[in-house]
């Protein structure tokens, strides 16, 4: 059976007589119909697939072709001829689009790309949707490499501020820890770094919906510019602050942000920034909270503000920071 014939048939431009030829050839020879066009069709469009991704289209392009095969001796030629045509034709390119969405259920593996960044200063992402990633020094944001048609996934491991282009269609979900964002196009920050006690989430601009399997309480949060939904993994209890929307994403510029944090997180953060150690005994209380912002912080300044508050006392032997 030649390609010009077929491609005849597929735009319902075949003679009777054609159309029975094709269907007896198609009756014996489905899986070289389908080797010939559909399947070299579809790699044209959508690159190379799998032999499982291959094996799942064929099975169902040959359930789409049986049934207009069994009925074709009950009906009159030319409504045969037409039902043919049609169900054929649909149910091929049916599993042509559907192929681009199952590609993953079918066994095409979608690749994912890791961003770390170890400096100092943030990093730029910018996203297969033109979303935009700023990604703080230890921190790791893995995206697939090209978003599906249903969601714009990420996972972060650390904090992250995203400016995410608006899709109604396809939600924006950044993945952090047991806590999910879901984002239709907005402006906001996420911190959650493992080695931490606490996720901290903030909105700058636009709406933004908060889930955490993790809590006592799970179910959706919904956050308004200037909110800070604020999780601590001990206790596991969430609550949602209000803070200026300026001071959101404020460390891309020097700053330091405190609210309600323990104090072993607020070590852990400055040893990140400012590439110091803290050495304390287990009377010292860490699990007392800090609040507080430091527009282009120092470190001296936050230790000041942690030794009033704190009741703390500091001395400091080359990278070394003994806690009393």
């Amino acid at each position: 059976m030649n390609r010009e014939t077929i491609n005849r048939y597929f735009e319902n431009r075949c003679t009777e007589d054609e159309i029975k030829a094709i269907r007896e050839w198609i009756d014996q020879h489905g899986e070289q119909w389908y080797d010939r066009y559909f399947g070299e069709h579809y790699e044209q469009e959508n690159g190379i697939v799998s032999p499982e991704a291959d094996e799942a289209m064929f099975r169902q392009v040959l359930r789409a072709v049986k049934p207009v095969q069994t009925r074709y001796v009950f009906l009159r030629r030319w409504v045969a001829a037409a039902a043919c045509v049609l169900l054929l034709v649909g149910g091929a390119w049916f599993v042509l689009q559907q192929g681009k969405k199952d590609a993953g259920h079918a066994g095409v593996q979608v690749a994912w790309v890791a961003v770390s960044n170890t400096d100092k200063t943030a990093k730029e992402i910018v996203l297969p949707d033109s979303s935009r990633v700023y990604l703080n020094t230890g921190s790791t944001l893995r995206y697939q490499q090209g978003f599906t048609q249903e969601e714009r996934a990420v996972e972060l491991s650390g904090e992250a501020f995203f400016e995410v282009t608006h899709d109604r269609e396809r939600p924006f979900m950044v993945k952090a820890g047991d806590a999910s964002t879901l984002v239709y196009g907005t402006a906001f920050n996420v911190q959650a770094y493992p080695t931490e006690g606490h996720v901290a989430i903030s909105l700058k601009r636009g709406k933004i919906g908060i889930r955490n399997k993790d809590a006592a309480a799970p179910g959706e949060k919904i956050l308004a510019p200037g909110q800070l939904w604020l999780y601590n993994k001990g206790i596991r209890q969430p609550e949602i602050i209000s803070i200026p929307p300026g001071q959101v994403g404020g460390w891309m510029n020097g700053s330091l942000s405190f609210y309600n944090t323990p104090v072993k997180d607020v070590f852990i953060q400055l040893e990140r920034k400012f590439g110091v150690r803290f050495s304390y005994t287990a009377g010292i209380q860490t699990e007392n909270t800090f609040t507080a912002f430091f527009p282009n912080a120092s470190l001296e300044q936050v230790l000041s503000h942690l030794a009033f508050t704190g009741e703390l006392q500091f001395k400091r032997q080359d990278n070394i920071i003994y806690v009393k």
